[in-house]
C-alpha cells in the first residue's frame, strides 16, 4: 500500500496540470462543505454546555385568544408551576435587565439577565472562575452580586483574574463579582448575548401579577420523565389556574420546548437546505475529477497493458488505481480544510440569525466529517476509471489508437464523460433555480411598503438608570427634556420617542377594550400596542389618514390620547368613525389598567415585526401621559434630518449629555440600517446559495469544456475529412457546439425534475412567490445555456482551425 501511495504521488508530480486542476476542484467542493458543516455543527450539533442538556426545557405560556403559542410568563403563574409540579427536578425564572456601567467617564449599557439563584445549578453549568449564586442572594438588598460572561470579562476587564471578589459599578452602586462563566456558555433566552447575570429580585407587584408577562422559565426534567408526561402535568396545572383566575388566565396554556430546539430557533430547516445545496456542489466536484481521471486513463492504457502482460493481478491494479484516487482526494481534502478555515472568519462577520455563530470552528467533529467526505470522494470519483483500466484486455490496452480513431474503450469513456457532464449541468441548474427563487423572493420583500419613510432618519436607544429614575415623574421629565432638546437642533426637522422601533423590534400584543361595547363570554379584542411621543409619526413619515397626530400641548393637560392604525379601524369600527371613541388596556372591568384613552387619529399601518409579517391592528398611546409603572424607562429617539446624518449622532449625544451625562446613548442606527438588518437572514441565505450556484455553474462549464475537448480530439480525423471536402469553419463550430448544447438540453431536462424537490425544501425561505416561478426557471435556463455555450465554443474554435493534412496523417 505504501508503494501504491508513493507511485500515486509521483504520478501527480509528473502531471502537474492535471494535479493542480483536480486539487483546486476538490478543494473548492470539500472546503465549501466543511465550512457549511462547521456552521451546522456550531448551531445545531454541538451540545449545549449543560449537564444532560436533553433534559432541559424552556416553558412558555400560550394564549388561544391571541393566537400565540409562545409568550413570556407571569411571575405568579410561575410560582404555581414551581410549587405544584411533580415532573421537574428544578425550575428557574429569568428576566431581562438593562444595567448601566460608568467607566472612564462614559456610560455604557450592559445587557443582563436576572435569574433564580439555582439557575446555573439547574443547567449544570459551572463557572470558569469563582462561583455562582446562593439561595440567600435571591432577596432584595442581598442580590447585588454578579456573574460575568466570558466575553464581557475579556473585552471590558482584560481577563483580570483578580476581579472575583471585587466590585464593579452598575446602576449607581457596586455589584460584587462572584464568578465568570466559560467562553462556550450560551443561553438562548430572548435571542440575545448576555454580558452578565444577577440574582432575580421581583417587585411585590410582579410577584402577584398574572397579567404582567415579564420573564421566561427554564426547567430540568426528572430522571425517567418524558416531555409528553411533563406537558400533561403542566396542562393540568394551567387548567386549574384558568378556572381559579378566569380574568387573567382565560385561554392560557403552557408549552414545553426542549432547550436545544429553543436554541436552534427557526434556523434548522435553513441550514439543512444550505447543507444539501453545498452537497450538490461536492457531487459536481467529484464528477469533474472523475472526468479528468477518465481522460487521463486514456494516456495510461499502454502502461496498464504492459502491467497486465507481465502478470499483474486485477485486484492489485484496482487497489493501486483506487489508492491514487485516494491520494488525490486526501490532498484535495487537506486543501479544502485549509480553505474552510480561511472562509470561517468571513462567515462570522455576516449578520444573520444563526445561533452561536461566534463559536464556529474546525473541531474534532468537523475534522471527522472532512475525513469521511474526503474518503467518499476518493472512492466515488476513482471507482469508474479504476474498473475501466483494470479490465484484462491486453490487446486493447497495448493497441496504439491513433488520434481520431476511437476504439470501443474510447467510446465507452466518451459515453461516461457525457453522462458526467449531464449530471454536472443538471445539478448546477437545480442550484441556479434555487438561487433565482431566493433573488426573486428578496425582490418581493424589498417591494413591501414598510409604512414609513426610512431615508434621513437616525435612531438611538436610551435606558434610564433604575435607581436615579425610579419615580415615574422623573422619567417623564427626562423624556420631555430630551424631546425638547432634540427638536431644537438646527439639522432636525422632526423628532419623537418610541418604546419599540419598527421592523424587528419587540412586539407587544395584548387585550384592549372599546368603551360602551360589551364583550361576550370568552370574547377578547387584541392589538399590538406601543407608546410614542408627539413628533414620532412626523419623524417616521407615517401617513395620517384621518384626525390628528399627538401634539406637544397634549403633554401638559387633558385626557389621555390614543392613535390607531387603519387595520384596527377597519376591523373594529367598520361602519363608523373611530375618532372620539375611547379605548383601554385589558377588559372593560380590568382594574389594573383603569385609564381610558380617547382616539384622536388614524394612521397607516407599519410593519413592526418584519417586512414579511402581515399588518396587524395597532394601538399607539401618548408616552408622555403615562403614569406609574407605565412610564417607560427605555425608549428610542427618532430624528429626521434636513441634511447629512453623519454629524447628527454627535449632536444627539451632546444634547442628552447636557441633560444627564451618566445616561448612556447607544445603538445609533439609521432606519435604512434597521431595514437592512431585518433582511440579514435572507441576504445570508442568498449569499451562500448564490455562491454555491455560481461555483456549481463554473465547475459545470469546466466539465462541459473537458467533455467537448476530449470528444473533439477523438473526432479529429472526421473533422479533417469534413474540412478537406469543403466544410467551412462556421459549419465545424456549429457541429461541435451542437454537441455541447445537446448535453445541456438533457442536463436541463433532468434538472427541471430535480428542481421540483429542491423548491419544496426552499418553500419556507420564500416570500411572495410559489415553489415554482417561471422567471426563476427561465433565468436558470438562460444562465446555464449561456455558460455551457461558452464552454463549448472554445473547443469548437480549436476544432475549426484543425489542419486537414495533420488530422489525416496516420499514427
Amino acid at each position: 500500500m505504501l508503494r501504491h501511495i508513493n507511485y500515486g504521488v509521483r504520478g501527480l508530480l509528473r502531471t502537474p496540470g492535471f494535479a493542480i486542476t483536480a486539487l483546486v476542484t476538490m478543494a473548492l467542493g470539500i472546503g465549501a462543505n466543511v465550512a457549511m458543516f462547521s456552521v451546522l455543527n456550531a448551531a445545531l450539533l454541538r451540545p449545549l454546555p449543560y449537564r444532560d442538556p436533553q433534559r432541559v426545557v424552556q416553558i412558555w405560556e400560550t394564549k388561544k385568544l391571541l393566537r400565540s403559542d409562545r409568550i413570556t410568563v407571569a411571575a405568579a403563574n410561575y410560582q404555581n408551576w414551581h410549587d405544584e409540579n411533580h415532573v421537574f427536578d428544578g425550575m428557574a425564572f429569568v428576566k431581562g435587565a438593562v444595567f448601566h456601567w460608568l467607566r472612564s467617564g462614559e456610560a455604557k449599557t450592559v445587557q443582563g439577565l436576572s435569574v433564580s439563584a439555582d439557575f446555573f445549578q439547574l443547567l449544570g453549568a459551572p463557572p470558569e472562575l469563582g462561583r455562582t449564586f446562593t439561595p440567600d442572594e435571591e432577596k432584595d438588598g442581598a442580590n447585588r452580586v454578579v456573574v460575568l460572561s466570558h466575553r464581557f470579562w475579556e473585552s471590558e476587564l482584560g481577563r483580570d483574574h483578580r476581579i472575583v471578589g471585587h466590585g464593579i459599578g452598575l446602576d449607581d452602586g457596586d455589584y460584587t463579582v462572584v464568578g465568570v462563566m466559560p467562553v462556550d456558555f450560551y443561553f438562548p433566552e430572548f435571542g440575545r448575548k448576555w454580558d452578565l447575570w444577577t440574582p432575580i429580585a421581583l417587585t411585590p407587584g410582579e410577584r402577584t401579577s398574572r397579567d404582567a408577562h415579564v420573564g421566561g422559565v427554564v426547567a430540568r426534567l426528572r430522571e425517567g420523565v418524558t416531555l409528553h408526561q411533563a406537558q400533561v402535568e403542566m396542562d393540568r396545572i394551567a387548567a386549574r389556574l384558568e378556572q381559579e383566575f378566569p380574568s387573567t388566565n382565560a385561554g392560557a396554556g403552557v408549552r414545553l420546548v426542549p432547550i436545544e430546539e429553543q436554541a436552534a430557533g427557526t434556523i434548522r430547516s435553513t441550514l439543512a437546505v444550505l447543507l444539501g445545496a453545498v452537497g450538490l456542489v461536492l457531487l459536481i466536484s467529484c464528477s469533474n475529477v472523475a472526468s479528468l481521471l477518465l481522460v487521463r486513463s486514456t494516456a495510461r492504457r499502454k502502461e496498464i497493458g504492459i502491467r497486465i502482460a507481465l502478470g499483474a493481478r486485477r485486484r492489485d491494479l484496482l487497489l493501486q488505481l483506487l489508492m491514487e484516487s485516494l491520494v488525490l482526494a486526501t490532498l484535495g481534502g487537506a486543501a479544502g480544510v485549509f480553505a474552510a478555515s480561511a472562509l470561517i472568519p468571513i462567515l462570522k462577520l455576516i449578520p444573520t440569525n444563526i445561533p452561536r455563530l461566534d463559536q464556529i470552528a474546525i473541531d474534532a467533529r468537523v475534522l471527522v466529517f472532512s475525513i469521511v467526505v474526503t474518503l467518499l470522494c476518493g472512492v466515488l470519483f476513482g471507482l469508474a476509471p479504476a474498473f475501466g483500466l483494470s479490465q484484462k484486455d491486453i490487446a486493447r490496452h497495448l493497441r496504439g489508437t491513433g488520434k481520431g480513431s476511437p476504439d470501443t474503450g474510447d467510446r465507452r469513456g466518451s459515453l461516461a464523460l457525457r453522462a458526467l457532464a449531464v449530471t454536472e449541468i443538471a445539478l448546477a441548474f437545480i442550484l441556479f433555480v434555487g438561487a433565482a427563487l431566493l433573488v426573486e423572493s428578496l425582490y418581493h420583500v424589498l417591494s413591501v411598503d414598510p409604512g414609513f419613510r426610512s431615508e434621513s432618519v437616525l435612531t438611538a436607544r436610551i435606558s434610564l438608570p433604575e435607581k436615579r429614575y425610579q419615580l415615574p415623574e422623573k422619567r417623564l421629565e427626562f423624556q420631555n427634556r430630551v424631546l425638547e432638546s432634540v427638536r431644537l437642533l438646527p439639522q432636525v426637522s422632526a423628532a419623537g420617542l418610541t418604546t419599540n422601533l419598527p421592523i424587528g423590534g419587540q412586539s407587544w400584543s395584548t387585550y384592549f377594550s372599546i368603551e360602551s361595547r360589551p364583550l361576550s363570554v370568552g370574547e377578547v379584542l387584541a392589538s399590538e400596542q406601543r407608546l410614542v411621543s408627539p413628533g414620532y409619526f412626523e419623524a417616521m413619515g407615517i401617513p395620517l389618514l384621518s384626525g390628528r397626530f399627538f401634539r406637544y400641548q397634549d403633554l401638559a393637560a387633558g385626557p389621555p390620547l390614543a392613535v390607531i392604525n387603519d387595520v384596527l379601524a377597519k376591523r373594529f369600527f367598520p361602519a363608523e368613525n373611530p375618532i372620539g371613541h375611547r379605548v383601554k388596556w385589558g377588559r372593560p372591568d380590568d382594574r389594573d389598567y383603569p385609564v381610558w384613552f380617547t382616539i384622536v387619529g388614524v394612521v397607516g399601518s407599519v410593519r413592526h415585526r418584519s417586512l414579511e409579517s402581515p399588518n396587524s391592528p395597532e394601538l399607539y398611546m401618548c408616552s408622555g401621559q403615562m403614569t406609574g409603572e407605565l412610564a417607560p424607562a427605555e425608549f428610542s429617539i427618532v430624528a429626521r434630518s434636513q441634511g447629512s446624518l453623519t454629524p447628527l449622532a454627535g449632536a444627539l449625544r451632546s444634547a442628552i449629555a447636557g441633560i444627564d451625562s451618566q445616561v448612556p446613548v447607544t445603538d445609533f442606527r439609521t432606519m435604512v440600517q434597521v431595514l437592512s438588518r431585518s433582511l440579514a437572514p435572507r441576504e445570508f441565505n442568498l449569499f451562500l446559495f448564490g455562491a454555491f450556484a455560481g461555483l456549481a455553474l463554473i465547475l459545470a462549464c469546466v466539465g462541459t469544456y473537458g467533455v467537448i475537448a476530449y470528444s473533439t480530439a477523438l473526432r479529429s480525423r472526421e473533422i479533417g475529412i469534413r474540412v478537406a471536402l469543403g466544410s467551412d469553419k462556421g459549419g465545424i463550430v456549429r457541429l461541435v457546439v451542437s454537441q455541447g448544447m445537446r448535453l445541456t438540453a438533457i442536463g436541463i431536462a433532468f434538472g427541471l425534475a430535480g428542481s421540483w424537490f429542491l423548491t419544496r425544501l426552499l418553500s419556507s425561505l420564500l416570500y411572495g412567490i410559489g415553489a415554482y416561478s417561471s422567471a426563476a426557471l427561465v433565468s436558470a435556463v438562460l444562465a446555464v445555456s449561456a455558460a455551457t455555450l461558452f464552454a463549448s465554443y472554445i473547443p469548437a474554435r480549436h476544432a475549426a482551425s484543425i489542419d486537414p493534412a495533420v488530422a489525416l496523417r496516420s499514427d
